[in-house]
């Protein structure tokens, strides 16, 4: 189910919690810099995720698929998302938040499956609750969307003269 462009941010929340609750995340990416904007590095979890099993858009697996996603190793070679989860739970990365920004674009479902990945749990219902518990996880975040609210991240990189590394997505 997708929210009609410009609907509330409560129907907006509903539809990520609907499906971030059905579906399976399939991966998760963090980059990791430091204060001074350096780049520490940069990963890819592939979770395991069968597209034969696993409910699924068709629409990103096609569009994954198309990035170079692997779905047969993923399959049988993917991480837990649940024991990744766990082990974020308890990594310096939200177990001292007061010393991490998150900075997303477009990441409301990220920070969706995030949470999920972190709880174990379904998402909460009401969007206040669902920001009050990935507040305690995440606190500082910062939503570049926000700055570029029609638009690519490769747009947002060019007008600030930055240079992609690597291939999205993969």
């Amino acid at each position: 189910w997708e929210a009609p462009r410009g609907a509330s941010h409560d129907v907006q929340h509903e539809a990520m919690r609907y499906n971030v609750d059905l579906l399976q995340p399939i991966q998760l990416g963090l980059a990791i810099a430091g204060a001074d904007g350096v780049l520490r590095g940069a990963w890819t979890f592939h979770l395991q995720f069968n597209k034969d099993i696993d409910l699924h858009s068709e629409a990103s697996l096609a569009f994954l698929s198309r990035a170079g996603i692997d779905f047969a190793r993923q399959a049988t070679e993917g991480i837990d998302a649940a024991v990744l989860g766990r082990w974020l739970a308890h990594s310096t990365l939200t177990r001292d938040p007061s010393t991490v920004m998150w900075v997303t674009f477009a990441g409301l479902y990220d920070t969706g499956y995030l949470l999920k990945m972190l709880t174990g749990r379904p998402l909460p219902p009401d969007p206040r609750d669902f920001e009050a518990s990935l507040t305690s996880f995440c606190p500082f975040r910062c939503e570049l969307r926000h700055w570029l609210p029609h638009g690519s991240l490769a747009s947002l990189a060019r007008r600030y003269g930055l240079t992609r590394t690597g291939i999205a997505h993969t």
